[in-house]
C-alpha cells in the first residue's frame, strides 16, 4: 500500500512518512488529507516439476552400488585393532600403508569428491597424539604438504578406528 501527497504527488510506502515530508516540504498546510493507493497483488505462478529421468535414477543406483560394494571390500580389510602410533613419533608410509587397507577413498577436508588415501601419501609423517579422558586417541600425522587425522579407541565390546581425514597443510 502506498501514500500519495495531494499537492506534489509525492509517493510514500508509510503514513507516517507521509506525516514526515507534509512536515518538512508543506509547512503552511494543515493536516494532511491521506490517500490510500492500493498495491496491485502479485500473482503466484506454479512451476512445473521436473521428473527425473530413469536413465538418471539407473545411474545413480549404480553408482550408490559401487560405492557399497567398495566400502564392503574395504571394511573386511580394514582391522580394528590399536594402530600404535605414539606421541611425536615417526611414522613412514609403510606403517600407514598397514594400518589402512589399499583402495580405501576418504573424505579430503576442502574437497567434496572421496580421495584414496594411498595415492596422497608422503614418506615419512611427525605425530600428533592426544588423549582424553575416556582413553580415546586423536591421532594427526603432519607431513610436509598433506595432514591426516583419525580417532581410535574402546568402543562397545571391542576396538574403533575411524576413517582418516585427509587435509593439505
Amino acid at each position: 500500500m502506498t501514500f500519495e501527497c495531494e499537492q506534489c504527488g509525492k509517493k510514500s510506502s508509510t503514513e507516517a512518512g507521509l506525516a514526515l515530508h507534509m512536515k518538512v516540504y508543506h509547512k503552511d498546510e494543515t493536516k494532511p488529507v491521506v490517500t490510500k493507493v492500493e498495491k496491485p497483488k502479485k500473482r503466484v505462478t506454479k512451476k512445473p516439476s521436473k521428473k527425473v529421468e530413469d536413465s538418471n535414477v539407473a545411474d545413480l543406483a549404480k553408482v550408490n552400488k559401487e560405492k557399497l560394494e567398495n566400502y564392503e571390500k574395504v571394511k573386511k580389510k580394514f582391522k580394528q585393532k590399536p594402530t600404535g602410533v605414539e606421541h611425536n613419533a615417526t611414522v613412514k608410509k609403510a606403517e600407514i600403508k598397514k594400518i589402512f587397507p589399499e583402495g580405501m577413498k576418504t573424505r579430503m577436508i576442502g574437497a567434496n569428491v572421496p580421495k584414496d588415501v594411498h595415492k596422497h601419501l608422503e614418506a615419512s609423517y611427525t605425530a600428533i597424539v592426544l588423549t582424553s579422558k575416556n582413553g580415546w586417541k586423536r591421532v594427526r600425522l603432519v607431513g610436509k604438504t598433506t595432514m591426516i587425522t583419525w580417532a581410535e579407541g574402546d568402543y562397545k565390546k571391542g576396538y574403533k578406528v575411524t576413517y582418516p581425514n585427509l587435509g593439505k597443510r
